[in-house]
């Protein structure tokens, strides 16, 4: 692949600019060699996945159907695996909630504090793209996803409990969280490559604020 310029809040404006277009609404000739989230998808599937928003404790052998998750750490995002359309119960730590996948459709269980929720995803299809989702399961009612400084709007306000979603070309940027004007966290650079499709969770735990910036991927075993 070849060398991508990396944008830094200190470079020029005029340079700052003319990146942030091409971040936005570019080309590029470089592409990743790797498939859409790393695998291929069996047609017949939908795919779920599992967030661990706490602080610590980990999700030990979670069950949604037939698809098995034998451990989550705190703080991390667990791979997508295949689960068959129906009707399933998810319930994890003692909670639970209901999941009617559909085939082809991708959904992401995310565990906060004593709340569960389900998510449906929206399917990354675009080999010359990257996508950016963002989740907000923070304290704060809305967050936006800019450029670090502020500057350029990457994904509009998303609301607490919510998640927006937006393709970009893969080129090096720096991202902070933002609540209204005010940075409410920093996320850096996140590697973008075409392709593949890249999470920010926002957390808050004990009044903290906890980012996790996840790359999708399919596990099929």
């Amino acid at each position: 692949m070849q060398s991508r310029p990396r944008i830094t809040v200190t470079r020029a404006a005029a340079v700052m600019g003319a990146m942030l277009a091409l971040f936005l609404t570019g080309s590029l000739a470089a592409q990743s060699g790797n498939g859409l989230y790393g695998a291929a998808a069996p047609d017949d599937a939908a795919f779920v996945r599992v967030v661990h928003g706490g602080p610590s404790g980990a999700l030990r052998d979670i069950w949604i159907g037939a698809t098995h998750f034998r451990l989550v750490e705190p703080l991390t995002v667990s791979a997508y695996r295949p689960l068959t359309p129906g009707i399933h119960q998810v319930m994890v730590s003692g909670l639970n909630a209901e999941l009617i996948p559909r085939r082809g459709n991708y959904y992401t269980v995310v565990v906060s504090g004593d709340r569960l929720h389900v998510l449906q995803d929206t399917a990354h299809t675009r080999p010359d793209r990257a996508q950016l989702v963002l989740y907000n399961f923070s304290d704060a009612e809305h967050l936006a996803l800019r450029t670090a400084d502020g500057a350029t709007p990457v994904i509009e306000e998303v609301a607490a409990g919510g998640a927006g979603v937006i393709e970009v070309n893969a080129v090096a940027v720096e991202l902070a969280l933002f609540r209204a004007s005010e940075v409410f966290a920093y996320v850096g650079d996140p590697g973008l490559e075409r392709g593949q499709s890249y999470s920010v969770f926002a957390f808050s735990v004990a009044g903290e604020t906890r980012v996790i910036v996840a790359q999708a991927e399919i596990a099929l075993e």
